[in-house]
């Protein structure tokens, strides 16, 4: 210890001593021992050391700051007391002071796999997440079977979107230790968030397996289910996590989750109310809540509680305090400048924008911020209405101080369709460049008399398009309708699948490569207008299909968006449209049947 040999021996039988009592779990007289030793020879850092072992199994982490500070000073060659010292500061919420320490213990030793990964988890901690990744692939150079390591890289990876590597990270852990089940369950989430829903499952029914007894596990698993339909097995276990734990909004959301998508909206409901009365304020249930009630037809309450989606970090929604004007809450707005703002996908643009009309009449002045895509259909459609680009952060337009109110477009429900009375008839609010129309209709038809039919079959909606979609083959019993000629309204590359239609049936789908439904949406809302009929999943082609008044079928999964509500065929908001839903979750069959057999009544009259 550095001090004379005629107390050396005294010293050492202390230490000897008090480290015999820290081994038994005897703390207390550890510590006073060790206390006695150091009040004495107050630099001696292996005393330091002991004593910053007990101050963190004692939960006193700055104490034990405090006692390896002063022992990095004495021996500032111990790679052993800054590895410990970074330890302490982290868990003491230094973190920063952490990273210093990990970074001076890697200088004295650079070769040691466990610092490097600590390093690692305390860059992630500050948000440094390429540093971290870099840290782990370090810590797993060094020891190549470092599970731990590979399992927090893939974790951050994910938070990176590098999902590619982050799926191959957990899968080397896996092989590493396949027995622990939380890798399993990060796997899981990535796939999940990937939409490989399959995939998903599989690894998180494997971390159920390896723990039955984890109520996250069996959540995740559950979450996974209501993906991919299994709404009864996933409700089964949600209610075995809520046997474990009961009340856990958690669970209950989740449980109501699975309700929804069976159709079973009271229970759902109920599910929500009880997690709501154990998280009075939790944004997510006053979401979920209000997605069900509008779903049910519920309008007047269902706007109050999808208002709370703003509130759900993880939909990633505009923040509507970012504008400077006062949100408008249903008052006057005659004379008044009002800005719509736009929200979620396309679609959702068109739906809410079937409200602009009610503003209108009211004698507001209406500015529109939106997809830049949809301006000239807008102002086409809307007199008076000017349209500006929406853009992150706002543009100077959008901040105008000319501007009275400001109003995202999914929030006007509440002022303007509070009920189903109050959604009015009309034959298409959204009028398309007719010119463009009736050629693309002439050259259609190309002098035949035949019935133009669109068809779309596929959502690209990463959690929801899998029940939404079909695959064309489905659509084979539209095919050889007399007098029916089919047309392509699908977005993406369609190549592929219309040639196997054609080989299958023989009727070709027609697709016009002068119009791109991505880029131009005027253009694709000419080439929808210029149909007779369209026939689609819910997708975009729908919203503006309906909203144009076109006549469109809608094959709707068993658990649609809560804009086509649970019941009845006909839509409040698109009077043209008219609905054809599952009877069952993932079965097209009967569905498309009952399309094909009204399209020949519907060519024959």
């Amino acid at each position: 210890f550095g001090i004379p040999m005629s107390a050396e021996q005294s010293v050492e039988q202390q230490f000897a001593k008090a480290a015999g009592f820290y081994e038994k779990g005897k703390l207390d007289k550890a510590k006073k021992i060790f206390w006695d030793i150091q009040h004495s020879n107050p630099s001696i850092p292996e005393v330091l050391h002991m004593l910053a072992l007990i101050a963190l199994k004692t939960d006193r982490a700055e104490d034990a700051v405090g006692h390896l500070e002063k022992a990095v000073t004495s021996a500032p060659g111990s790679t052993d007391l800054f590895g410990l010292l970074g330890g302490a500061l982290k868990k003491a919420g230094r973190t920063e002071d952490a990273v210093g320490a990990y970074e001076q213990a890697i200088t004295l030793e650079p070769g040691l796999a466990d610092t490097h990964y600590n390093l690692g988890n305390a860059l992630r901690d500050l948000g440094r997440s390429q540093d971290a990744v870099a840290s782990y692939r370090r810590a797993v150079e060094l020891n190549p079977g470092f599970a731990d390591a590979l399992n927090n890289m893939g974790r951050v990876m994910a938070d990176l979107g590098e999902h590619d590597d982050a799926i191959s990270s957990f899968n080397s852990a896996c092989a590493i230790t396949p027995e622990d089940a939380w890798i399993h369950s990060n796997l899981g989430n990535v796939y999940r968030g990937l939409g490989r829903f399959e995939d998903a499952i599989d690894a998180h029914r494997r971390a159920v397996a390896l723990d039955p007894e984890s109520i996250e596990y069996r959540s995740n698993l559950g979450a996974a289910l209501i993906d991919i339909g299994l709404t009864e097995e996933a409700a089964d276990e949600f209610r075995r996590a809520l046997e474990a734990v009961p009340g856990d909004p958690g669970f209950l959301r989740g449980l109501g989750n699975a309700r929804v998508d069976q159709g079973r909206i009271e229970d759902a409901k109920a599910a929500y109310a009880e997690a709501l009365a154990a998280e009075p304020d939790n944004p997510m249930t006053h979401y979920l809540l209000g997605r069900a009630l509008l779903l049910d037809g519920d309008f007047d309450p269902g706007w109050r509680e999808f208002a709370w989606r703003f509130q759900v970090a993880s939909l990633g929604m505009r923040d509507p305090d970012i504008l400077p004007q006062a949100p408008w809450q249903g008052e006057d707005v005659t004379g008044k400048t009002i800005l719509v703002w736009g929200e979620q996908g396309v679609g959702d643009e068109v739906l809410f924008s079937g409200q602009i009309p009610d503003l209108l009449t009211q004698g507001a002045n209406v500015i529109m911020e939106c997809d830049p895509r949809l301006t000239p259909l807008y102002e086409r459609s809307f007199d008076g209405v000017r349209c500006i680009a929406k853009t992150d952060p706002p543009s100077e337009g959008a901040r105008s101080p000319h501007i009275d109110f400001q109003i995202p477009s999914g929030n006007l429900g509440r002022w303007l369709r509070p009920g189903l009375d109050s959604f009015p008839a009309h034959d298409g609010y959204l009028r398309p460049d007719e010119k463009q129309r009736d050629a693309l209709r002439q050259r259609y038809r190309d002098g035949d008399d035949v019935l133009l039919v669109g068809i779309a079959w596929s959502s690209n909606n990463i959690k929801l398009g899998r029940h939404k979609s079909m695959p064309l083959s489905a659509l084979h019993p539209l095919s050889g309708t007399p007098g029916v000629r089919l047309f392509d309204l699908q977005y993406g590359d369609t190549d592929a699948d219309r040639m196997d239609f054609a080989d299958a049936t023989g009727t070709a789908i027609i697709h016009d490569d002068t119009i791109d439904q991505v880029a131009d949406l005027d253009a694709f809302a000419a080439q929808v207008a210029a149909m007779d009929l369209v026939i689609s999943v819910s997708n975009t082609t729908v919203h503006i299909a309906g909203a144009m008044g076109v006549p469109t079928w809608v094959l709707l999964n068993a658990a649609p968006l809560s804009c086509w509500m649970r019941d009845g065929e006909e839509s409040p908001w698109y009077p043209s449209v008219r609905l054809f839903r599952q009877t069952e979750a993932g079965e097209w069959d009967d569905v498309v049947g009952r399309a094909a057999r009204e399209l020949t009544e519907f060519a024959k009259a």
